[in-house]
């Protein structure tokens, strides 16, 4: 298992608004995508930490689009924090 994120900084930083979030998202999904082939290939599975960037509900969307059990979550309840998620939205 080797744990990973999709972003390196924090969401709330770096971005001013939603839809350059999104965009940054779709890319960072298509990335994740290829690397779910490599890892798959070599065993590995990778788990993205909810980094301070994507909330858990956009993670799981991102799970059921990659499909892949080469691809899970490293939950980080701090970092959910620290993005205010709301825990009712995390726990649907």
């Amino acid at each position: 298992i080797a744990r990973t994120v999709l972003h390196g900084g924090r969401r709330y930083e770096e971005f001013q608004a939603y839809r350059p979030f999104a965009a940054w998202l779709e890319g960072a999904t298509g990335r994740l995508v290829l690397a779910e082939k490599v890892a798959r290939k070599l065993g590995v599975v990778l788990a993205i930490e909810n980094h301070k960037d994507a909330t858990v509900p956009e993670l799981a969307k991102i799970l059921t689009r990659v499909g892949s059990p080469a691809v899970k979550i490293c939950l980080d309840t701090g970092n959910s924090f620290a993005l205010c998620e709301d825990p009712a939205l995390v726990l649907d």
